[in-house]
């Protein structure tokens, strides 16, 4: 919903008590407001464009009756992986990550700010996107660098986007009766401006996309994905970059934003008959394709494969195009002629296989914000 309809909606239903989730993204604040921790339903729910943040988010502020905020951080460094309370030692520390993530944290520690100024009794809860990660097996946390630097800085693969993969995982096991610790090997991605994928064995996470930054892997919006790393030192010589400077090309200059020319919203380059956009959709496409590989062969197999995120709910024929003619690892779809290119996701769950397909493809309608109100939930009650 947006931030103009709520404003014009009576003063009677004003003030209503509950918990306010806050998820930052890359391009956008979502938010949803609930009567607890424990309560699925959502009351209200909107997206807040980060241009507009502040003004907007002091709009929701006075219209609640807020008893709790709970916001997600997408990295927590070294030392935050499970729901902290916010205090002004803790978001000291959380500054001082930033570089980790500069893309989002910044956003998620605007936020907790803007909560301290305007309602300075109400507790805040930081949530992290790489608590799903923590315990990934050690060489899928490894780097192939000297110990002592290892060791010095914390460097290890963190992994990110969990409480979107966990929500994925989430759904499916609901809607098909499926029990979470039953012999499964199931892959999720998230498709959205920042896109990730995840291998889950048994409902555990054994291998994931993004590393030790959100700037790993899959084509994004506007971050790079997989780069070659003498790549990058190579093209800081040549341009004299500094550390800075190269940052904001890889995660804001770049992506199928910065190959096409025509901007973030994916939907333009899938229209567009450029050869640039063209091109992205292409690496896009094989990106994905080579960790689906991959994951597989961790895996030992295939069970699922999950889809989520705006791309993916919103184009399911582009998600169909994604994975056809992936027989040989036992994928079946449905003719993509039952798909209207204008198709959008109206259920929780659209299958895309066959019923004989080996492999179940399923484009997830997903709750983040079930997945931190779980997590808040477990530790407040620990």
């Amino acid at each position: 919903m947006e931030i103009e309809t709520l404003m014009a909606e009576p003063k009677s239903r004003d003030k209503l008590p509950g918990v306010l989730c806050l998820n930052p993204g890359s391009s956008s604040l979502k938010w949803a407001f609930y009567c607890s921790t424990t309560q699925k339903k959502v009351l209200k729910t909107g997206t807040v464009s980060l241009e507009r943040l502040s003004k907007e988010l002091l709009v929701i502020l006075k219209k609640y009756e807020v008893s709790l905020v709970v916001i997600r951080f997408v990295h927590g460094g070294t030392d935050f992986y499970e729901p902290v309370e916010v205090t002004s030692k803790v978001y000291g520390e959380l500054c001082s990550i930033k570089s980790f993530a500069p893309l989002h944290i910044n956003t998620s520690l605007l936020c907790s700010e803007l909560v301290t100024n305007n309602l300075k009794r109400v507790k805040q809860v930081a949530v992290f996107d790489t608590e799903i990660f923590k315990e990934l097996p050690e060489a899928a946390q490894l780097y192939g660098l000297p110990e002592s630097l290892r060791d010095k800085y914390g460097i290890r693969r963190f992994g990110f986007h969990g409480f979107a993969h966990a929500g994925m995982l989430e759904v499916y096991q609901e809607l098909t009766d499926s029990a979470p610790h039953k012999e499964q090997r199931i892959v999720t991605i998230q498709l959205g401006s920042g896109c990730s994928m995840a291998a889950f064995l048994n409902g555990n996470p054994v291998e994931c996309s993004m590393g030790f930054t959100p700037n790993d892997g899959l084509l994004m919006s506007t971050r790079s994905g997989e780069v070659d790393a003498g790549l990058v030192t190579w093209i800081q010589r040549q341009e004299g970059w500094t550390p800075d400077e190269t940052d904001i090309y890889l995660n804001e200059k770049s992506g199928w934003a910065g190959m096409s020319g025509e901007g973030s919203d994916f939907s333009v380059i899938l229209r567009s008959q450029k050869l640039s956009s063209e091109r992205a959709v292409r690496l896009f496409i094989h990106r994905v394709r080579k960790n689906l590989g991959s994951f597989f062969a961790v895996l030992g197999g295939l069970d699922a494969v999950l889809l989520s995120g705006g791309i993916a709910e919103n184009a399911t024929h582009f998600c169909h195009g994604l994975l056809c003619d992936l027989e040989h690892l036992g994928v079946k779809l449905r003719p993509a002629e039952n798909l209207s290119k204008a198709a959008k996701l109206t259920e929780k769950i659209m299958p895309l296989s066959l019923p004989q397909s080996k492999v179940e493809v399923c484009v997830i309608q997903n709750n983040e914000f079930n997945i931190m109100l779980k997590t808040v939930d477990q530790w407040i009650n620990r």
